[in-house]
């Protein structure tokens, strides 16, 4: 099967310009870049590319037949766009690849009868009368499909997907399809990386040279036509959420030449309402920008295919009929494969380009330091695991094995197993595990999504005022009364019909008990061997950055800096923008701050931290893409030092655990990548019984 214009075992083509009646400068340009990256065409004698000009494909007399191409030589056959003239910064050779693989998505070819283009191929019928068929779904139209004008963008953190996508605005002129749409670009972002957008455009591009407007706070400008005489409108997806779809005011007023969803994978879920407001966004090119396009399960992608409008795999019926059948394994799912490489184009730092690295970075190493816990500690930890192992064992016989009956209490118990780990004070109000009305649960997965650093359905932020429903899905009270205000309402998720004295919140008062009195405060063993490591083993030029998914273990730790003289500042997702900014500012340039407490969640969004040289995760992730990310936040282009990676866990807990777990979820993305094969993910029974010790 054909998949797109770049693999081998296809003829090599020279291109020539047939005459379009118009000679200009710009139409010169746009030839000369077609020149570098449109040469990988397929057996068609006359094919066009939509939106530029014409051109005439040669066929040289000697073919190739090859097998399909590996995802490193697809990469290393990528050819190269010519360097944007508004752009100040030198592209690396793998960004001009980038920049010529979005170029040529924008400009996507009509299928032929020669040539399948996005697994549609054109037939006729016995009238002589045009068809198309696609490949995959197996099915024909007469109708000439809306073919996809973008793509995802899923190079590995730190490789400059915004440089990218800069370069790509900035390679004017841009030509439509349909003149009705504007020439203003939209990116929608998460908060902590709205000024990074900004300090980018500035940083990358001559002055004066795109015009932008930063749609944020309550003055913001709301016309239509105001933002429209801008080349690039800056928003974050909770702003967009906001939006009214159904009039069509504000960002749905607009009818954008591209958006572009920065930290993409947040519309994995497609029932929220920024998945659902971002779909709904009028634009004639789409982009998503993410390093982690799968974070759960494959089906993650499916929003993004429907943002995308990848026709007919946009329809959840049809989604599910092709990619998700439960009876063909992942590995043997090549339609899914084919999908993705189709729209979607990844880099990671250890491939190669021409025998080199595609980036030229310092070494990076990864340093386990395994902590024995105290005696009073392990006396905690061993009788709460005991008493876990016991439960489990409990309702995996008296519900023949069915644990959803106590799944989310379960879900309690494992999360205080892994907070003791880090300190003991932080379960020092422990949730009575013997209620069971339905009320308590609620509290108790409450509680649990708090502590688990969850965000609200709605805006996407972190809870602030942690309200749950009936159906137990978690929001922000405030933005339930924003949208809905003070009436019965459908749940956003599930739809079921909710009034609101049936919602449960979460006071503050109940989030400060779950750590007790500070007043008796003492330090926990990995607090002691994380202040060893600062105060021995550090040079002065060392900056750290310590990452927890806990901002109530932030909280301790602070305590301790400050005993111990430590200079730090802290970043979390309750800080407000102009705070964070801050701070990032001053871990940046201070020379005296030596110390960046920040939220493992945070930290995996788009923050540059290339002053530190030292990563300390304190505390395992269920899922490996949020630490890689956290990660890469350091260790990315501008970084000039080595890099020193430390993850402290307890030794024969939960913790080491939860490594076995990190592997299935990693190698489920090396799958859907061809990077490497691995087993299936592990069910919730399979996991559990990991995580408590194969009991």
């Amino acid at each position: 099967m054909s998949t797109n214009n770049n693999n081998t075992g296809l003829p090599k083509f020279r291109i020539k310009r047939v005459n379009n009646n118009e000679d200009n400068n710009s139409n010169n340009n746009t030839l000369n870049t077609l020149k570098k990256f449109y040469k990988n065409n397929k057996r068609n004698k006359s094919s066009s590319v939509v939106g530029l000009p014409k051109l005439q494909v040669i066929e040289s007399t000697k073919k190739l037949d090859l097998p399909l191409q590996s995802e490193a030589e697809f990469l290393v056959n990528l050819l190269e766009a010519p360097q944007p003239e508004t752009l100040i910064t030198k592209l690396l050779p793998y960004q001009k690849q980038g920049l010529g693989w979005m170029l040529s998505n924008e400009h996507p070819k009509e299928p032929t009868i020669d040539e399948e283009v996005q697994f549609w191929i054109q037939r006729e019928n016995q009238a002589n009368k045009i068809l198309y068929y696609n490949t995959v779904a197996k099915f024909t139209t007469t109708t000439r499909p809306n073919l996809i004008r973008g793509g995802i963008l899923a190079d590995d953190m730190g490789l400059g997907k915004t440089i990218q996508m800069i370069a790509l605005i900035a390679s004017k002129p841009a030509i439509n399809l349909d003149s009705t749409y504007s020439k203003t670009t939209l990116i929608v972002a998460p908060l902590s990386v709205l000024e990074n957008w900004v300090d980018q455009i500035n940083m990358h591009v001559k002055k004066g040279s795109l015009s932008y407007y930063v749609f944020h706070g309550i003055d913001r400008n709301n016309d239509p036509e105001f933002l429209k005489n801008h080349d690039i409108i800056i928003t974050t997806y909770a702003i967009l959420a906001q939006s009214d779809i159904k009039e069509r005011s504000g960002l749905f007023a607009i009818k954008w030449l591209r958006v572009i969803l920065d930290e993409g994978h947040i519309i994995r879920t497609k029932s929220t309402k920024q998945s659902i407001a971002a779909c709904n966004l009028d634009a004639e090119r789409r982009w998503i920008l993410t390093g982690t396009p799968i974070m759960n399960e494959l089906n993650d992608i499916y929003s993004l295919i429907k943002f995308l409008r990848f026709t007919p795999f946009d329809s959840l019926e049809m989604w599910n009929k092709i990619f998700n059948n439960q009876t063909i394994k992942f590995k043997d799912n090549n339609n899914l494969r084919y999908l993705i490489k189709t729209v979607c184009l990844r880099r990671t730092k250890d491939m190669k380009f021409n025998g080199r690295p595609i980036v030229c970075l310092p070494p990076i190493n990864f340093y386990t330091h395994k902590i024995k816990f105290k005696t009073d500690e392990k006396k905690i930890y061993d009788k709460m695991e005991n008493d876990a192992k016991e439960q489990f064992k409990s309702w995996k016989e008296s519900r023949n094995g069915d644990l959803k009956y106590n799944y989310v209490t379960f879900l309690e118990m494992l999360l205080r197993l892994r907070q003791i780990c880090n300190h003991t004070q932080l379960c020092k109000r422990q949730i009575n595990d013997t209620d069971s009305n339905m009320n308590d649960e609620r509290l108790t997965a409450l509680k649990v999504s708090v502590s688990n650093n969850k965000c609200c359905y709605i805006c996407s932020k972190l809870l602030t005022t942690p309200t749950i429903t009936p159906c137990k899905h978690i929001f922000d009270k405030d933005c339930i009364k924003v949208s809905f205000g003070d009436e019965m309402f459908s749940c956003p998720i599930c739809q079921n019909s909710v009034n609101m004295s049936q919602l449960i919140e979460l006071t503050t008062i109940q989030i400060e008990e779950e750590i007790g009195n500070l007043k008796d405060f003492k330090t926990s063993s990995k607090v002691e061997a994380l202040l060893e490591f600062l105060n021995k083993h550090n040079d002065k030029s060392d900056k750290s950055v310590v990452f927890s998914q806990w901002t109530s273990f932030l909280d301790l730790i602070e305590i301790a800096f400050k005993d111990a003289n430590v200079k730090f500042v802290r970043f979390d997702g309750k800080m407000l923008r102009n705070q964070r900014e801050e701070a990032v500012n001053n871990f940046n340039n201070n020379p005296e701050i030596k110390v960046l407490l920040i939220s493992l969640k945070c930290g995996s969004l788009g923050l540059n931290l290339t002053a530190a040289n030292q990563c300390f995760l304190m505390d395992p992730w269920w899922n490996p893409s949020i630490e890689d990310q956290a990660i890469d936040r350091i260790y990315r282009i501008g970084q000039t030092r080595p890099v020193s990676v430390f993850r402290f866990f307890i030794e024969n807990t939960i913790e080491d655990r939860v490594f076995e777990l990190q592997k299935k979820k990693r190698g489920l993305i090396f799958q859907a990548f061809e990077e490497q094969r691995s087993n299936e993910s592990p069910n919730i029974d399979e996991a559990l019984q990991v995580l408590l010790g194969n009991s």
